[in-house]
């Protein structure tokens, strides 16, 4: 009885494929923007090339050895149309031929189905320039015991920032964008621990700036006809955090301070949420509001080290040009 049942399904699913296949013409012209005629002429040549030569002892398809046997039995050749367009593809071929011929309406089927995505991509590039506010999260930590007590922390001031991009729509609602973002922060790092009955304790004030290389993916909530497109974006790229000292370090003690410039290089994970208002049919002026999640290269200078992530936050407006 599974026997039967097995061979039934096969049987459906040769007729699903084969009808799929009836369909690649029509799917390879308008992937490849051209006529059925000649897209007939091309799967031909292909599947002259992709179907293996049979040879004497190859074993036929237990599916189209049975279609083809039904269809000698009623005197007919080809078989019979109530068999379907798979009847007549898979009639007398080999196993290799058909696993052959399945590969090729797979690849027919994935071609028409993303065509669409590649044809609406074509003109859709887009370049544009932002500037704003960022803005790094402080942080701290304070430890204490029964003979002492040490605390550290470092605050930080709104700076300017500056954010290139270049990207590609891929349909109505997705889009793929390269972004480079420069901002700039001055710090202010402070640190006391207990020595006797002196005071141990420095305050240095800092600048950073970072420069990040992030891969967004954008997910719009309206398509691209509209007037003005609100849209969420995530994505990954390395975070080069700089710091040097600003000013006058004030110091007692023999507390360490942290180095004269530090450098380091982090990956970042970079969401942002911001919308495009179109001001003509190439130009948008785009809102963006993001935050940078990265290890904190700041507090891993200091003793002892502040907890949390350093996140930046970023405000900016601009503009940006589709082609």
């Amino acid at each position: 009885m599974f026997g039967e049942e097995t061979i039934c399904a096969s049987e459906q699913f040769e007729r699903i494929v084969g009808y799929l296949l009836s369909l690649a013409p029509r799917l390879t012209a308008r992937l490849f923007q051209t006529n059925e005629s000649n897209a007939r002429q091309t799967i031909r040549v292909a599947g002259h090339f992709l179907t293996p030569k049979r040879e004497p002892n190859d074993e036929v398809s237990p599916t189209s050895a049975n279609v083809y046997r039904i269809s000698r039995r009623n005197g007919q050749n080809p078989p019979p149309e109530e068999y379907g367009p798979s009847a007549k593809i898979w009639a007398g071929r080999t196993t290799a031929e058909v696993n052959e011929l399945r590969k090729i309406c797979g690849l027919l089927l994935l071609s028409g189905c993303f065509s669409p995505i590649v044809l609406r991509a074509q003109g859709q590039y887009y370049v544009g320039a932002l500037g704003g506010i960022a803005t790094l999260s402080s942080g701290g930590q304070a430890v204490f015991t029964p003979a002492s007590a040490a605390a550290s922390l470092y605050s930080t001031r709104n700076g300017p920032a500056i954010n290139f991009f270049v990207g590609l729509q891929l349909s109505n609602y997705v889009g793929l964008q390269g972004n480079y973002i420069w901002n700039r922060n001055d710090l202010t790092l402070s640190s006391t621990a207990p020595a006797g009955v002196l005071q141990n304790f420095y305050q240095q004030p800092r600048s950073s700036s970072q420069h990040s290389v992030i891969a967004d993916l954008l997910v719009y909530m309206r398509d691209r006809g509209s007037r003005v497109r609100p849209y969420l974006s995530g994505g990954f790229g390395p975070v080069r955090l700089s710091s040097s000292i600003n000013g006058e370090t004030k110091s007692q003690g023999a507390v360490k301070a942290p180095p004269q410039k530090f450098t380091s290089t982090i990956p970042g994970l970079r969401v942002a949420v911001g919308m495009d208002v179109r001001l003509n049919s190439d130009w948008f002026f785009r809102y963006s509001f993001s935050e940078t999640i990265s290890s904190n290269s700041i507090s891993a200078q200091m003793q002892p080290r502040p907890i949390g992530l350093l996140k930046n936050f970023q405000n900016l407006f601009g503009i940006m040009r589709t082609f």
